[in-house]
């Protein structure tokens, strides 16, 4: 299982979240929407912050806003 966080330059919350997985030391991949727009159209990101659950290349589970997010993350980080 790999967690991906889609982020942008412009959004706050998505600042916060990069700091947070910085802080935290967490094995999560983040992609930039300016940057990696390709990798955005593959797993269907709209909107940002959003975090992707992918397992196989499959997207499994889809977790959108900070607080959603960050409760994942913790659960992530007990396993």
């Amino acid at each position: 299982m790999k967690l991906i966080l889609a982020t942008s330059k412009f959004c706050g919350p998505c600042h916060l979240l990069k700091r947070k997985l910085q802080d935290d030391k967490l094995e999560v991949e983040t992609i930039d929407m300016e940057e990696h727009i390709d990798k955005f159209r593959h797993y269907g990101v709209r909107s940002v912050p959003r975090l992707l659950v992918v397992e196989n290349d499959e997207v499994t589970e889809v977790i959108q806003g900070s607080d959603e997010i960050i409760k994942k993350i913790k659960e992530h980080a007990k396993d």
